[in-house]
């Protein structure tokens, strides 16, 4: 499944990358990029898991921490204690995902490997966190108004129940999988049109690889 799902992103990837471009993009093209990513995309995947199985270490060394400085002292300040040390792991997961929002895009857009399309992802949010942060709210409020019609068809028909509880959840689950498939290529495609805005030359952000 892990295989399958990097080469479909791959491929997904280069296929709108062509499109958004104004080039010409047949199911070769997505065969080709999810191909020739799939090593590279593999990579990143393995970086992430170490990288998420130390970032579990930390929080349980924080965790800890916070337990020692709290052991003893008075309840308001065990939480006051607890309280800082979330939020700052906190505003820390959130600086990390938008500055790694551009990773994977750039490994295949850019044909380069995993720790070069780390440093691409990097170069191309400096300076930008509140604005990709804007766009991430945003993709994530569009992705769920979209799913709001589905789910209120379903809970209708779990109102009615019978078989009309069976045809209405039907049709939401099949309406919400055709919606989630279009939306997943509208977010993709606005990650992808960011991405290449703040890296041509004309923006001042030069090249990826440079």
């Amino acid at each position: 499944m892990l295989a399958v799902n990097l080469w479909l992103s791959g491929g997904q990837i280069g296929y709108l990358a062509k499109r958004l471009t104004g080039q010409p993009a047949t199911l070769r093209d997505f065969w080709a990029a999810g191909a020739r990513a799939f090593m590279p995309l593999l990579g990143g995947t393995l970086l992430s898991a170490l990288a998420l199985g130390a970032l579990v270490l930390i929080v349980m060394a924080l965790s800890g921490l916070a337990a020692l400085g709290g052991k003893g002292a008075p309840d308001l300040l065990a939480r006051i204690i607890g309280f800082f040390v979330g939020l700052t792991l906190f505003i820390g997961f959130v600086w990390l995902i938008v500055r790694v929002s551009f990773w994977f895009i750039a490994i295949v857009t850019d044909q380069v490997g995993p720790v070069a399309g780390l440093k691409a992802s990097f170069r191309a949010t400096r300076r930008r966190f509140w604005p990709i942060l804007g766009l991430v709210l945003l993709l994530l409020l569009i992705s769920v108004a979209v799913q709001l019609p589905f789910r209120l068809i379903e809970w209708i028909g779990n109102l009615m129940g019978g078989g009309a509880a069976t045809i209405l959840g039907l049709l939401a689950n099949l309406g919400a999988t055709v919606a989630n498939i279009f939306v997943g290529f509208v977010l993709l495609g606005a990650y992808i049109r960011f991405y290449e805005d703040v890296t041509s030359p004309t923006a001042g952000g030069g090249s990826p690889s440079g």
